[in-house]
């Protein structure tokens, strides 16, 4: 299981900012709860879970 300060690390490591949504948010139920988002705010992968995230950050090969 990864933390979320692991998770924060391995975005930036990609230049992307990881977005973490409360579950009492509203938007929880449409983007969470993680979502990944480009130097302007853009997001870019939502819906995403832990392993998720991890899964589209780690370089393949």
């Amino acid at each position: 299981m990864h933390t979320d300060a692991q998770l924060r690390r391995l975005a930036r490591s990609a230049e992307l900012k990881l977005i973490k949504y409360r579950e009492r948010s509203r938007w929880y139920s449409q983007y969470g709860p993680y979502a990944l988002a480009d130097g302007y705010g853009n997001l870019v992968a939502y819906g995403l879970d832990a392993e998720d995230v991890v899964r589209e950050l780690r370089p393949t090969g």
